[in-house]
């Protein structure tokens, strides 16, 4: 999982066009959960969650993203996290 992370941020860093390619970190982060667990889930979020903070909002590397295309795939990330939360807890 984490070789697949390192994998996704040379990929993110490279390829500025496309816009949904932080789908692939929500993946990253559901399949985190499932197979590695509660623990190893909840590193992978924070993890993503930190990696697109700051590539999203860094002055370095144009992103060719406005203000609102930079923010929606980190308020979805939240909300993902909340649903694994809850399935968690149910569980």
């Amino acid at each position: 999982m984490l070789s697949l992370y390192i994998i996704q941020v040379i990929v993110m860093i490279n390829v500025v066009e496309d816009s949904t390619r932080e789908a692939w970190y929500f993946l990253t982060i559901i399949v985190s959960f499932f197979l590695g667990g509660r623990e190893f889930g909840y590193f992978m979020f924070i993890l993503v969650l930190l990696t697109m903070i700051i590539y999203n909002f860094q002055p370095f590397i144009e992103t060719n993203l406005n203000d609102i295309e930079s923010a929606v795939p980190i308020f979805l990330l939240i909300v993902i996290a909340l649903i694994i939360n809850l399935y968690e807890r149910t569980r």
